[in-house]
């Protein structure tokens, strides 16, 4: 699905967006509030970012967005590394 989103020139210009590559930025934007709010995991909101993970976890940072990981799947991961011996 493609959803086309018409943003007014004076507020990409109030919003500092850089109209070479507004879209990408409105995308990452969007893919962070999304993973903030607990719609979408880091995977997914990475992918929709257009970034690898490591660079999603610093756009994150950057935004002072904190990571969404719990003790329940502190322990998930914890099991997996067991299970591969490590």
């Amino acid at each position: 699905m493609r959803i086309t989103l018409k943003i007014p020139d004076e507020v990409v210009k109030e919003a500092r967006l850089p109209t070479a590559n507004a879209s990408n930025e409105i995308r990452k934007s969007f893919a962070v509030w999304l993973y903030a709010k607990g719609i979408l995991g880091a995977g997914r909101a990475r992918e929709l970012a257009g970034v690898s993970l490591p660079e999603f976890y610093a756009l994150l940072q950057k935004e002072g967005t904190f990571l969404n990981y719990d003790k329940e799947m502190l322990a998930e991961d914890l099991k997996t590394l067991e299970e591969m011996g490590a």
